[in-house]
């Protein structure tokens, strides 16, 4: 099995556009996608997450938890419809983007297969210890510090299966607020959840990240 990936981001920009509707991933798809990435922030924020270095990453101060935007999957949707192994240069997102030659897999199988490859990166390629994303180390590790951007509160994904394509599994996330803005940090480090913004608190019955006060 031959698998790559790829990540976009669009800075700067305020809004995005969608493509033609698609069908998406089904409602239980989309919370699970959202769920799956929270819990990966989580272990983050909490200080469990191994790093290249053989130590751990420090936790995370303002971490906040995603929610799953159907707007934003409708356009990722539309985009792994294309079964094109290149960015669809959506202003106002982040992408990240993985390919497969894998078939018969389910869409949560998929997703799976994308998340932890994305994921990853911290432990074969391993994050600074300043968690500063430059020039110079971006695109190794763009999947994961996206994933793990701390301002970025929306996800949607889109999954394809592209019989008549030479990759036959796509999956495609975009992000809102994009992450990866060069010379910021991933996340502010110190004690768990300790400087949610405005609007946000730390539920620690979630396990370290900031969530919405009214919910």
């Amino acid at each position: 099995m031959v698998h790559h990936h790829l990540l976009f981001i669009f800075g700067f920009v305020f809004g995005f556009f969608v493509f033609d509707l698609a069908a998406q991933l089904s409602q239980n798809e989309q919370n699970y996608c959202a769920a799956f990435n929270n819990n990966l922030r989580r272990v983050v924020a909490t200080g469990n997450q191994q790093n290249k270095s053989g130590g751990k990453l420090p936790p995370a101060t303002n971490i906040l938890e995603m929610a799953y935007n159907e707007t934003i999957g409708q356009t990722a949707q539309a985009w792994a419809d294309k079964c094109q192994f290149s960015h669809s240069k959506v202003p106002g997102l982040g992408e990240n983007i993985y390919w497969s030659t894998k078939e018969g897999i389910s869409n949560t199988e998929a997703i799976n297969k994308a998340f932890g490859y994305w994921w990853n990166e911290a432990v074969t390629i391993g994050i600074p210890e300043n968690l500063v994303v430059g020039a110079n180390n971006f695109e190794p590790i763009g999947h994961f510090t996206q994933m793990a951007w701390h301002s970025s509160t929306d996800i949607g994904c889109g999954v394809a299966k592209c019989q008549d394509a030479q990759w036959k599994l796509f999956v495609v996330c975009n992000y809102w607020p994009p992450g990866n803005v060069l010379g910021q940090t991933i996340y502010g480090p110190g004690d768990t959840c300790s400087a949610c913004e405005p609007g946000w608190a730390c539920d620690f019955g979630r396990r370290g990240l900031c969530v919405r006060q009214n919910q």
